[in-house]
């Protein structure tokens, strides 16, 4: 037997943890689902979708996800399920408690930003050193020949005079 949201929204009233989850101020939360509109066409021949890939969604969320314009959050979408949508728009709730499904969670991007942004800079740091590296090493053999080839070391001194 498979439960319908009116089951579970019946057993969550009569527990402890469903009278706490009903006390909880609601939001609705407007998003789109994420998908390139450049292969719309694709997604329509494979998953027989033809509606607008920008078209809004409205899905219930608690406001202590405290969620924004341009969040990421997980819902279960009908036709795919567990699916990473775009946050349009949020506003207080005004409907009753059937009809709409939860978002799952806010996806929280600070972690990958923050790995991302440390990637880079090692990155920048890296070529830095192996320039400084090579800097050194090259100056390096110039002293060398400057003790012990006479046209290098001509050549070495008209450089530092130009």
């Amino acid at each position: 037997m498979q439960l319908t949201e009116k089951d579970i929204e019946e057993l969550l009233e009569d527990t402890k943890f469903g009278a706490k989850l009903q006390k909880q101020e609601l939001v609705a939360v407007k998003v789109v689902f994420n998908v390139d509109r450049n292969s719309a066409k694709s997604f329509e021949k494979t998953w027989g979708y033809k509606g607008d890939p920008g078209k809004q969604y409205t899905y219930k969320g608690y406001a202590d996800l405290k969620l924004q314009a341009g969040d990421y959050a997980v819902v279960d979408s009908p036709t795919h399920g567990l699916t990473v949508v775009t946050v349009v728009e949020v506003t207080p709730w005004e409907g009753g408690h059937s009809g709409y499904k939860l978002i799952y969670g806010r996806v929280d991007r600070g972690g990958y930003e923050e790995l991302a942004r440390k990637a880079i800079r090692r990155k920048e740091i890296l070529q830095t050193l192996s320039r400084k590296t090579a800097n050194a090493l090259r100056l390096k053999t110039f002293e060398e020949l400057l003790g012990t080839d006479k046209e290098a070391a001509a050549l070495i001194r008209e450089l530092k005079s130009i």
